[in-house]
């Protein structure tokens, strides 16, 4: 079983204080890099539209517009995803360097 945390011991002293984190100078001088600063060759983009509505079920969508816009390489509904597969999509903060 698991013993008891007690949390008020471990915030003792750390309440209050400044957190103290690596990134703050790199953001604040403008040397960060996110995602959208990365261009990968073959580098293709993903757009993912959500309900406005909160626990909304949605029962069709249509995407006949969207694959015949220029530049679409594939439009694809839950069907799609469930039927090859496909798990959670995970986050990296940056490319591998390897990698650009």
């Amino acid at each position: 079983m698991n013993d008891a945390i007690d949390i008020a011991a471990m915030a003792l002293g750390a309440i209050g204080r400044p957190v103290r984190r690596k990134e703050d100078r790199r953001l604040l001088t403008g040397n960060g890099r996110f995602t959208d600063d990365f261009s990968i060759a073959g580098q293709t983009y993903a757009v993912f539209l959500r309900s406005p509505h909160a626990h909304a079920r949605i029962l069709q969508v249509d995407g006949t517009q969207a694959k015949r816009m220029p530049g679409v390489l594939g439009v694809f509904g839950g069907r799609d995803c469930l039927a090859d597969g496909l798990a959670p999509i995970p986050t990296a903060r940056s490319p591998r360097p390897d990698t650009i």
